[in-house]
């Protein structure tokens, strides 16, 4: 796996980690990634390798929103969406949601 490839990068806003959420995260890790989740307050259940990072390096806290009616009321997408667009413009990388589980190590080639 190339240097480039080896950093996956996600968000999670709330106070706790879902089984889903735990096995995404634990798949990049066994996978040889190292995983770095951006948060705004204290998550438990965070797999252990997980590398905690501090949201308001990207974003501050007071930029979080959730859609406030329609289908997504209540849902942080939209901020979700603006922090990826941030942490990538910044910073590059690799972003994943994380419903997505690692089947194999991400080995793109480097431009």
């Amino acid at each position: 796996m190339e240097t480039s490839n080896k950093i996956i990068q996600g968000l999670w806003i709330g106070g706790k980690l879902s089984i889903m959420e735990q096995l995404s995260i634990s798949s990049f890790i066994k996978n040889g990634h190292e995983y770095h989740l951006y948060v705004y307050d204290e998550v438990k259940n965070i797999p252990a390798g997980t590398v905690i990072k501090d949201g308001n390096e990207i974003l501050p806290s007071s930029r979080i929103f959730t859609y406030q009616s329609g289908w997504g009321k209540g849902s942080y997408a939209g901020f979700a969406d603006s922090f990826r667009f941030h942490l990538l413009k910044n910073k590059g990388g690799w972003w994943v949601d994380t419903d997505i589980i690692c089947l194999k190590p991400f080995n793109f080639a480097s431009e």
